[in-house]
């Protein structure tokens, strides 16, 4: 969470716009992350969900959320 943590600081440096990517790890959800985000940056305006795979070739889910701040 410590990344998380940095970004939810990036809109005091004066970005307008940010691209974040969540993957699915070892069962971990990542809309858990999402909704940490969302707390601290407010609601995004896209959020796009797909399937890739991991290196192992296991089936995760990938999503990439979008803000304008």
């Amino acid at each position: 969470h410590y990344v998380l943590e940095q970004l939810s600081q990036i809109p005091q440096l004066g970005v307008k716009k940010i691209a974040v990517q969540f993957h699915e790890i070892r069962g971990f959800d990542p809309y858990v992350s999402l909704a940490f985000l969302e707390e601290k940056l407010g609601k995004a305006n896209r959020t796009v969900e797909r399937r890739g795979k991991d290196l192992s070739g296991k089936e995760i889910r990938v999503v990439t959320v979008y803000w304008l701040l």
